[in-house]
Parts: structure tokens; sequence; C-alpha cells
């Protein structure tokens, strides 16, 4: 399903509008965008070789900018003497290195901001890593694609959206629906969940990451 498919089921089962304006088709893509976040964070923590991106970047002086914020660093390679780098942080960093003045080939690297990645020791190199950027947002022009978690669990972005859909709608004057609606998104929140975790059993194991 694309995700206007996604959105008029939302409306259709959650708020009873034959032909909805613009306003009402935005909230509902916002609900829906909220159960995308939930289900894209359970297949990021679970599941990330669905969803990992590879690239470079060039460091100079042991400093590097991302193309992107990432969710999650899984891996970060030093291309030059092709080891891997250790995630750190700048306190350690500090700790060991009060000036920042060591230079060399690096052993770790941190991040700071958003896009900003460092290296310690510091010099010019290029680094390869392993990634997961953050959710996009989708839009009602998002193709089926678009939507980075299986096809097959789409259904779970309907009925994730309903219950915030439901009670836009009604508040609690039906919480029987409500309750109906959550009952079915729990149990396809539980096969979702189930799947992603089979699938991290069969995937490589990292261990060494940064979440965001």
């Amino acid at each position: 399903m694309d995700v206007a498919t996604i959105v008029q089921r939302v409306i259709d089962l959650g708020l009873n509008e034959n032909a909805p304006d613009t306003g009402l088709q935005a909230k509902a893509l916002g609900w829906v965008n909220n159960a995308y976040k939930e289900a894209y964070n359970v297949a990021a923590s679970y599941a990330w070789v669905r969803l990992y991106e590879t690239n470079t970047v060039a460091v100079t002086n042991g400093v590097g900018t991302l193309p992107f914020y990432p969710k999650r660093l899984i891996s970060v390679v030093d291309t030059t003497t092709k080891r891997p780098l250790k995630q750190s942080d700048i306190a350690y960093i500090l700790d060991i290195d009060p000036g920042l003045e060591r230079t060399g080939n690096p052993a770790r690297f941190y991040t700071e901001g958003d896009t900003t990645i460092k290296t310690h020791p510091k010099n010019d190199t290029t680094l390869s890593y392993v990634a997961i950027k953050q959710p996009a947002e989708l839009s009602l022009t998002s193709a089926e694609a678009d939507i980075k978690i299986p096809p097959h669990h789409h259904e779970l972005l309907i009925w994730a959206a309903l219950p915030e859909a439901m009670m836009y709608e009604r508040g609690f004057g039906n919480e029987g629906l409500l309750q109906v609606a959550n009952a079915r998104k729990t149990i396809l929140m539980d096969n979702y969940m189930r799947e992603m975790r089979e699938s991290a059993t069969r995937a490589p194991q990292r261990t060494e990451y940064q979440e965001f």
C-alpha cells in the first residue's frame, strides 16, 4: 500500500468521512507518521540489516561531516589502515588527551551535534561507515517503496494510527471500538516485532554502535 491508501483507510475506519478535507487528511497523515516511526524504531533496534546504508566521509585534521543525521552508527572504519574505530565520547577523549593534541592513525571516533564526526588521534583520512538514517517523514505522495518496513506489515500502520484517529473523532465516546483497534494493533505489532527479532538472529551481530 502507498501512503495515500493507508491514510484513506485510517479516515474510512476511524473518522467516518467520505470526503475528507485537506486539514483532516493532514491530521490522519500525522497519525500514520507516528505509527511509522514506532515501527521503524523497532526495525532499527532488532533488524538493522533491513535499513542500513554504507558511505564514506572525508576527515580533515580529525573532523568530518556526515551527509545526514544518523539514528545509529553501526560501524566506522579508517579506510587508510583498514582498522575499525571504537565509539567513544568527548569526556573520555579529554581524559586521555586533555589538549586534544595527539595526531596519527585514529583508534576512536565520537560525534558532536547532528552530523559532525571526529577521530582520535586526529589526522587526514577517509572513514567508511555503516549507518541507519532517522525515519523520513511520509507524505501523501510517498510510494509503497518509501515505507521502510516490509509491505506485508503495512496494515500495522493503519491499526496503529486508528486509536489516535478514534480519540480525535469520538474521545472516549465509544470505548468498545477503541478497545478493538488497540487489540488489533497489539496483535499486528507483536507479529511484526517477532519477525524483526527473528531477522536479528539471522543477521551479522555488531555490538559497537552509537544511537542518537
